[in-house]
């Protein structure tokens, strides 16, 4: 624009001087002008052409095809990238969150907070956010903890999807929209932004129908490493992916995680650690955080013989990975790194649900000699799991002082509740389990009563 305004004075000032070069000096200047003009609006093309491609590609993990760009749906209440993934694979990730216990508001606060601490982390550092995360939570949820899903949900970035629900969703290919009739289904903080994140669900659901769908299952107190979507999503194009329709319609593959590890609320040789205790146990089955089902086109979550975790092991056969052995369909797969390091962490403490291997005081007398074993075997390494876990799970170690800090001065309530919660729809309510709660009420109980009377 300022080179052509001066051109334009420039001849101005020369057409007074003399007539003679009148016309040529118009035919110049006229051409300078084209030239220039030519210019800006080729350079401005360009400029907004790169910005249109940088809203587009924003926020994206590795090389996507074409026809998966990002669709953005710029709202005054939120952004919400619609389905997309560079290996076309829907991958939706489910949790549960205080189903069928609403009213247990001091398990659901310590629930939250676990949540925070050790779930959230893990997933806002994955290495790709080509996916869904659906937290299904009742719909009578305690205000209070609802509000601290809108918190949440302003602070996450990614795809995540908060469901009024107490349906246990299996098979979101065909059922992953049962429980979501409409947008009042889904948690928001205006009509608006509740539709837009009903929309991004259903965009998923059908993409679903005619592509490879992984679901990955992880509880709310559970962390999966910083690279594991984006691991399982490769395994998944690796050995389900064909161009071609496949050549049977059950055409499926389950992932369980081989190497995990444990943070014990309690530290059975430190009764006054402020960290609890890192700990792994060989299991001869499935855990729970992490396990995955991949879908080919055609399959659904009918094809595998079951979905209980203990039971996959012996209910499907492992996959082979020699040349002579083409087991690489219908089959379980036990992802495992060369370093043996941790694929997910499981958090075990007065909340959870299952009561294996979770022992709730600081008592090692109570504690089998093989498991005793090793609680002392990885004593010796506290401080540099502690560094492992926070570079594999973004868990930072003050973040869990503060989480037990919070938790045990509530531990009574926790674990009355917790107790209650045991026996509501989808849970166990074994005796044992109620008895190892009820024992942990007392004994805080009396600790509190005793502290108080000192003061």
């Amino acid at each position: 624009m300022i080179p052509a305004l001066l051109v334009q004075h420039s001849f101005r000032r020369r057409q007074r001087r003399t007539a003679v070069w009148g016309n040529t000096q118009s035919f110049v200047v006229f051409l300078v002008l084209v030239v220039w003009l030519g210019l800006f609006w080729s350079v401005w093309q360009l400029s907004w052409s790169l910005s249109a491609e940088h809203r587009v590609v924003q926020g994206r993990v590795g090389k996507v095809p074409p026809q998966q760009a990002l669709v953005e749906t710029t709202t005054t209440t939120t952004t919400v990238a619609l389905w997309q993934n560079k290996y076309n694979i829907v991958h939706v990730l489910h949790t549960r969150f205080m189903q069928h216990q609403s009213n247990l508001l001091h398990l659901g606060r310590a629930r939250i907070n676990l949540f925070r601490t050790i779930t959230l982390p893990s997933l806002q550092n994955q290495t790709t956010r080509e996916f869904l995360w659906m937290v299904r939570i009742d719909p009578d949820l305690h205000e209070e903890l609802k509000n601290e899903f809108f918190r949440l949900m302003d602070e996450v970035t990614g795809n995540l999807v908060v469901v009024l629900s107490n349906t246990n969703v299996e098979g979101f290919r065909r059922h992953g929209m049962d429980d979501m009739a409409t947008e009042n289904c889904v948690l928001g903080r205006t009509r608006e932004d509740r539709l837009h994140r009903f929309q991004l669900v259903k965009q998923y659901h059908t993409a679903a129908q005619e592509r490879l769908v992984l679901e990955t299952r992880l509880d709310a107190d559970d962390a999966l490493s910083f690279d594991l979507m984006g691991w399982l999503q490769q395994e998944a194009y690796t050995h389900l992916h064909d161009d071609a329709a496949p050549s049977t319609p059950s055409r499926y593959r389950v992932w369980c995680l081989g190497t995990t590890i444990e943070w014990q609320f309690y530290n059975p040789l430190d009764a006054n650690s402020t960290l609890g205790s890192l700990v792994a146990f060989p299991y001869g089955h499935c855990v729970t955080p992490g396990i995955t089902f991949g879908y080919q086109i055609g399959a659904t979550a009918d094809d595998p013989p079951t979905h209980k975790h203990h039971k996959l092991h012996k209910s499907i056969p492992k996959c082979h990975y020699r040349e002579l052995q083409q087991n690489q369909i219908n089959c379980l797969s036990i992802l495992r790194k060369t370093d043996s390091s941790p694929l997910a962490l499981r958090a075990r403490t007065p909340t959870s649900a299952g009561m294996m291997n979770l022992f709730l005081s600081a008592n090692k007398e109570s504690i089998d000699k093989s498991t005793l074993q090793q609680f002392k075997k990885w004593n010796h390494f506290q401080r540099r799991a502690w560094i492992a876990v926070q570079r594999l799970f973004s868990i930072q170690a003050a973040s869990v002082q503060r989480l037990r800090r919070t938790l045990e001065a509530d531990l009574a309530m926790i674990a009355a509740d917790n107790a209650l919660g045991q026996c509501t729809p989808g849970h166990s309510c074994k005796a044992s389990s109620q008895k190892l709660l009820h024992k942990l009420q007392n004994t805080t109980s009396n600790r509190t009563h005793i502290v108080n009377n000192r003061e």
